[in-house]
C-alpha cells in the first residue's frame, strides 16, 4: 500500500477471492474485516531479494496504491523487467496506475481476454475504447481488456527478443 496501518478489507458474499481495500458500488453484501498494511517499499526491502524480474499486482482496486507505495523503491533499486496488473475500476487511459508507470519509464499494454494466441495491445491503440467506450466497431476483446503488462522501456528489447514479440510502439 502506499501506508502503514490497518485498512478494512471488504469480501463480497460467496466470493472470497475478490475481497478488497476499496469498495466498490453497490458492494454491500459481505463481511468486512480490519487488515494490517504496509508500504509497499518498506515490504520489498524486508524481503531483501536481489533483483525482481517481473511483479504481479492483483490487489482488487488497490493497484494504484500499491505502485505509489513503491516509487521510492524503485527509485532506488533496479526496476522490474515488466509489471503485470489489472485495472477494473478506471478505463487504462485514466487509470493512475498506469500514468504512474508510464512515468516511471514503463511501456503499458494491454492483454484482451482471447482465447487464442493472447497479444499485446499497445495502449496507444486502446486509447479510443477507453475515451468513447460504445464504439461498436471495436472487438470484444478490446473492450474486455481489464489486465496490463508494462514492460520497462530499458528491458524491452531482450524481452521482445525472448518472447518473440515484434517491436510495438
Amino acid at each position: 500500500s502506499d501506508r502503514v496501518g490497518t485498512m478494512t478489507l471488504h469480501v463480497p458474499e460467496g466470493n472470497y477471492g475478490e475481497g478488497s481495500l476499496t469498495r466498490g458500488p453497490g458492494d454491500s453484501s459481505g463481511s468486512s474485516q480490519p487488515v494490517s498494511v504496509e508500504e509497499t517499499s518498506a515490504f520489498l526491502e524486508s524481503l531483501n531479494v536481489g533483483r525482481w524480474r517481473l511483479w504481479k499486482i492483483d490487489t482488487e482496486g488497490h493497484e494504484a496504491a500499491v505502485l505509489r507505495g513503491a516509487v521510492r523503491y524503485l527509485g532506488e533499486h533496479e526496476r522490474p523487467d515488466a509489471i503485470i496488473f489489472e485495472e477494473h475500476h478506471n478505463p487504462a487511459g485514466e487509470a493512475e496506475s498506469v500514468r504512474l508507470l508510464q512515468s516511471l519509464g514503463y511501456d503499458v499494454f494491454g492483454l484482451p481476454r482471447v482465447l487464442f494466441r493472447p497479444r499485446l495491445e499497445p495502449l496507444t491503440r486502446l486509447r479510443p475504447l477507453m475515451v468513447r467506450p460504445r464504439l461498436r466497431f471495436l472487438t470484444r476483446a478490446l473492450r474486455d481488456c481489464r489486465d496490463y503488462v508494462a514492460i520497462n522501456r530499458t528491458s524491452r528489447p531482450e524481452l521482445e527478443r525472448a518472447l518473440r514479440i515484434s517491436g510495438h510502439s
